[in-house]
């Protein structure tokens, strides 16, 4: 039976339906340990970095984007990041990449749509000469990343730093010390 839907790379005019997918995501990204209770305002402000985010990063190929399409509809989307690392044994070009941005409308999952991303994203990575992908995963997401060949590691660490103001640089006053 043939798949309800298209895969294919996504472009500059899925920006929006990215953007929307993205923020679904992080809407229920509390196991990511991310803030998720936003106001209108602060949710606003993360859409425009998004929208700007992809702008960029799609055209020049920092962010490899993957989308599944039903009647012209984005009702999936998954994505890349690659990453340079010095060289160590197993992979000497030191590139490996982070899958991420994966995510499938409810009414669309278990069809199959996030198994087809992930292995046209691998088959990217795998073109591009990618020794290693990472990703962090929701546990109920994790079987499809075990099918596509993925296996558990120790887990990581990470931290948030806080913003640190930025200081409007004044002159110093030169009073000397008698």
């Amino acid at each position: 039976m043939a798949a309800p839907f298209t895969i294919r790379r996504a472009e500059l005019h899925d920006i929006e339906a990215m953007v929307r997918l993205r923020l679904e995501l992080l809407h229920s990204a509390g196991a990511l340990h991310v803030p998720v209770k936003l106001n209108e305002e602060q949710w606003r402000e993360v859409a425009d970095a998004l929208t700007d985010y992809f702008s960029s990063a799609l055209p020049s190929g920092r962010h490899y984007g993957i989308v599944a399409e039903v009647d012209g509809k984005v009702v999936a989307c998954g994505g890349m990041v690659y990453l340079e690392r010095p060289p160590y044994q197993g992979n000497l070009l030191g590139r490996e990449a982070y899958l991420m941005n994966m995510y499938t409308l409810p009414a669309w999952r278990r069809q199959g749509a996030g198994t087809a991303i992930v292995g046209e994203l691998l088959k990217h990575a795998r073109r591009e000469g990618v020794r290693r992908v990472v990703l962090d995963a929701e546990v109920h997401a994790r079987p499809i990343y075990k099918k596509a060949g993925f296996r558990p590691n120790t887990e990581g660490m990470h931290i948030w730093l806080e913003r640190t103001a930025r200081k409007k640089s004044r002159p110093k006053s030169r009073k000397r010390r008698r």
